[in-house]
């Protein structure tokens, strides 16, 4: 499907409430990553009391062998791999909409509250690397209102003096204001098979959630405002 719409879609039929959220896919990947850190730790785990569990804590001098707490620190390094690889799997990421309010979660890090007032444009990509959905955001008060480089040409509300849509000037609720260097992990990987994304500000990959791509963006279009430039390329 390949199309472009405005926000604020005549389709409320299609959601529930005052709020839509995404519904998760199964993390079969993560999983599949998580057991394979879970595996691998347990073998270097392993090795390693078999080659420095008997090494006694002091050596003939009385000074401390070294290569006594090589066990210790070997399995303190899995459990952090391992605990790493398990966040994945225990926080997902997430895309939700109110009314007011954008909710985006990339990966396992922080969940962003983005008033719809922020955000300039939504675009659903398909790519080399997987399926994606880009959020371009409107320039911070204060900016110099310029494009972004890299964009895919489509218009970009606000960018042009224009008059803000209803809401602006209302205080952002978030929980981290402008997305950050971690934020932007899954952007920077869309960005490696499309280089267009590099004209956004945050990416989030569709198959982490389940339904058909597609279907996804419209529910989403129908709490977009009017003035959010919404494109499908999927």
């Amino acid at each position: 499907m390949s199309g472009h719409f405005g926000g604020g879609m005549g389709t409320g039929h299609m959601v529930a409430g005052e709020r839509i959220e995404w519904r998760r896919s199964f993390p079969r990947h993560q999983v599949r990553v998580l057991g394979g850190c879970a595996a691998g730790g347990a073998l270097v785990v392993a090795a390693a009391w078999m080659f420095f569990g008997a090494e006694p804590a002091r050596l003939n001098t009385g000074a401390a062998n070294p290569l006594a707490v090589v066990p210790q620190w070997t399995l303190g390094a899995a459990a952090a791999v391992v605990l790493a690889a398990a966040a994945p799997v225990l926080r997902r990421p997430m895309v939700a909409a109110s009314e007011g309010t954008l909710f985006v979660r990339p990966g396992a890090y922080r969940t962003l509250e983005l008033p719809w007032a922020t955000v300039a444009g939504l675009a659903g990509v398909a790519t080399r690397g997987g399926e994606f959905l880009l959020i371009r955001l409107r320039p911070p008060p204060g900016g110099d209102g310029a494009a972004r480089p890299g964009g895919d040409g489509a218009a970009r509300p606000g960018g042009d003096g224009a008059a803000p849509p209803a809401g602006a000037g209302e205080p952002a609720r978030t929980r981290a204001g402008r997305p950050g260097f971690f934020d932007r992990t899954v952007l920077r990987s869309a960005a490696r098979s499309y280089p267009a994304a590099a004209g956004y500000d945050l990416a989030v990959r569709l198959r982490d959630f389940a339904g058909a791509p597609a279907a996804k963006m419209t529910a989403l279009a129908a709490y977009a405002p009017e003035a959010v430039d919404i494109t499908c390329r999927l």
